[in-house]
């Protein structure tokens, strides 16, 4: 702090930014009267203001005026040539609007739309009036509901509960009670069930004892060819609804409770749920994991058939809190499940992180071992990854399990299984391993973020998409090459708190041409969008839930052709409000324009990406797209990047000198041969001089041979 001009007024700024005090130039109440408008940045402010530098950079402040004539002078430390003026504030016979085409305009950094309108402002006085307005906001909404919607950022769900061809809106709220409550819209923000028969009115659908820990799922849990809504809460209870607004059993034997399906215990943590038939009944099974307990948690399967709930529980390494994947990896009809746990402690012993299995087999085998301790049955594959998703990127007819690592890398892994008898321990006739090509490079370590998948350029194959540390995105080929302009930096370096993504990008054709687009969702609130070759959308923008809060959804709830994008937020950090929007899109809704619209893909929140038949390999030839990069390259390593259309049945690269002689000979793998992908095969030249290299590219296929050249500058 100091007083810079002598006021009398200690200024506010760091060493950075001397110079600036922010209230010096305002206006008094002459001439310059007016109101006067503040860009507030949350997810800024929140990351600075406890070292006390909230506007330390100029770039990005915390708490940014607005001035009227839209020349940026207030905050700027003073020169001599600017300052403040009668023109800096908003008011009727000068600006008497602020709209998003007017200059200042309402946009937030990065140039996202809000959509904010500020008109008809009155002439300066004491008391001033204006008009706010939101544009693209759908008629309804937004929708205003009493709780917190940010109790580990509960994603919202968008489902077909009454097979009536439009998406209801599933949003859960945790009010200052610590108790819960679920709310079911249609997409116009009515009430699913309006038990009050007043449309202005929010009625809640269940009440909870607790808040809602989980992401809602929505599956056939009692075979009865309509779908039950499953919530989970803090307490560890399990509430199972019809759409009718009736429980499917009185779990707790308590008439005076609704929709308790297991009681709560009171005691632990529970891990988020999912939805699967692991025995093949018609009815889903309810699947979910633990907190640690002992060092080690339990991976639960809840089965409900003839108004009874039967549990099986199988010895899970370590805490099991992010949700399993459930999807057929072993090639007989039924599912696996599969979930990654973190490391934990008890009274000295560690339990690792680790992926484990079950199916319907290994849950009613009263013969494997039970106890906590002997969590290592059904181990799999050690390491500390993300929650799973389950998808045949290589289109050999079988699921793979996608996963990300603390450190950025991407994981393809292949499930194989031996014979067995009962009694036999999962981890001795079960293997994983990774896809060729994979694992992919670390990048930035960052939250365990999960990974979406879509298929970004119409070829059959599906791109792996993941946000991680510093807001890196990365696009990978499913042969472990990362996409062409990708990994993306999407991430404002400014603003600290925001530096690593929690959930998956959104994928959808944004543009309209023909191919999808990667959408972000980034911590600060900001969605921007990104084409398949990494290039920014101009123009798309939108604005959300920071930091943890729960990820939009891109889907047409109406019916009308086009998406609607969900944004579900608390209003007012000390305001126990939820704002539920949700906003037109200028995006169709047309056949393959949207590939990953909400959390985990699907209703029953499992992982499981529906897959097609095995592929067939691409009829064109065959390489394209060579060239090297860096380039120049000053690194000491540089890559040489190919696209093929179809798989090879070899590679081969030489690099020739200025000279003329052959100095290296990159070594390729057998992921590098790998059709409709692109590769990037690393060149060391450490000890090699500046100058111009050739590098040569021979691809052998069933087409014949092809030889591709391209340059390379090293430069010292």
């Amino acid at each position: 702090f100091d007083d810079v001009n002598g006021d009398g007024n200690f200024d506010f700024y760091t060493d950075s930014y001397q110079g600036a005090e922010f209230d010096y130039f305002l206006p008094g109440d002459s001439t310059g009267s007016g109101i006067v408008a503040y860009h507030v940045d949350e997810a800024k402010l929140a990351a600075t203001l406890l070292s006390n530098t909230v506007n330390g950079d100029r770039d990005r402040k915390s708490v940014d005026i607005v001035e009227a004539n839209g020349i940026q002078d207030l905050d700027e430390p003073s020169n001599g040539f600017n300052g403040g003026s009668p023109d800096d504030v908003f008011r009727a016979g000068w600006r008497d609007h602020w709209t998003p085409t007017t200059n200042p305009s309402t946009e937030a950094y990065g140039h996202v739309r809000t959509g904010i309108s500020v008109t008809n402002i009155s002439a300066a006085d004491s008391l001033m009036s204006f008009n706010v307005s939101f544009d693209r906001l759908k008629a309804g909404w937004p929708v205003v509901i009493g709780g917190r919607s940010r109790n580990g950022g509960v994603p919202p769900l968008a489902v077909d509960l009454d097979g009536n061809g439009v998406l209801e809106l599933i949003v859960t709220v945790q009010r200052l009670n610590n108790t819960g409550g679920v709310y079911i819209l249609e997409p116009n923000g009515n009430d699913f069930r309006d038990t009050d028969s007043n449309p202005a009115t929010r009625n809640v659908f269940l009440n909870t004892l607790t808040g809602v820990s989980a992401t809602p799922c929505v599956g056939d849990i009692d075979g009865d060819g309509t779908p039950e809504i499953i919530i989970q809460t803090l307490d560890g209870a399990i509430y199972a609804m019809h759409p009718d607004g009736t429980e499917v059993l009185d779990g707790d034997s308590n008439p005076g409770t609704l929709g308790i399906l297991v009681p709560g215990s009171g005691s632990g943590q529970p891990g988020q749920p999912i939805l699967a038939d692991l025995n093949g009944d018609g009815g889903m099974e309810i699947i979910r994991g633990s907190g640690a307990a002992g060092g080690a948690s339990f991976l639960t399967a809840i089965h409900v058939a003839s108004g009874t709930v039967t549990q099986y529980q199988i010895p899970v390494a370590g805490s099991t809190l992010g949700p399993p994947a459930a999807g057929n990896l072993g090639g007989d009809p039924l599912p696996e499940v599969i979930v990654a746990s973190a490391a934990s402690s008890f009274a000295g012993e560690t339990s690792p992180a680790a992926l484990s299995i079950a199916n319907w087999e290994i849950f009613t085998d009263t013969s494997l071992p039970s106890d906590p301790s002997e969590y290592a049955a059904y181990l799999i594959q050690p390491g500390k990854f993300s929650a799973p998703i389950l998808a045949d990127i290589n289109r050999d007819g079988t699921l793979d399990v996608l996963l990300s690592d603390a450190q950025g890398s991407l994981h393809a892994l292949d499930f194989t299984f031996q014979p067995h008898i009962a009694g036999d321990h999962p981890s001795q006739y079960i293997r994983a391993k990774e896809l060729p090509g994979w694992p992919t490079p670390a990048h930035f370590a960052g939250a365990l973020s999960e990974v979406s998948v879509g298929d970004l350029d119409g070829d059959g194959y599906s791109e792996i998409l993941h946000t991680g540390g510093s807001c890196l995105v990365s696009a990978v080929y499913y042969s472990g090459a990362p996409r062409t302009g990708y990994p993306i930096a999407a991430g404002d370096p400014l603003a600290p708190a925001d530096s690593t993504g929690f959930w998956p990008p959104l994928i959808a054709d944004v543009d309209q041409d023909g191919h999808r687009d990667v959408i972000p969702i980034l911590p600060d609130g900001r969605r921007i969008a990104f084409r398949a070759d990494g290039r920014p959308i101009p123009g798309f923008g939108e604005l959300g839930s920071t930091g943890q809060g729960a990820p939009p959804i891109l889907a047409d709830l109406d019916g009308d052709g086009m998406l609607d994008w969900v944004e579900v937020f608390d209003q007012v950090p000390l305001d126990p409000r939820v704002q539920i929007e949700v906003r037109d899109t200028s995006i169709p809704a047309s056949s393959g324009a949207i590939a990953w619209g909400q959390y985990r893909y699907g209703p029953t929140r499992a992982g499981l990406i529906p897959t097609g038949p095995a592929g067939t390999p691409a009829v064109n030839p065959i390489v394209s797209q060579v060239y090297a990069y860096p380039n120049p390259s000053r690194a000491g390593t540089t890559f040489i990047h190919y696209h093929l259309e179809r798989t090879a049945r070899a590679v081969r690269l030489k690099v020739y000198d200025p000279a003329g002689n052959l100095v290296s000979e990159p070594a390729t793998s057998p992921a590098d041969l790998l059709g409709s992908s692109e590769h990037s095969v690393p060149w060391s030249h450490v000890a090699h001089a500046s100058g111009l290299y050739v590098c040569r590219l021979e691809v052998e296929s069933d087409r014949g041979v092809e030889v591709k050249f391209t340059n390379v500058a090293v430069v010292r």
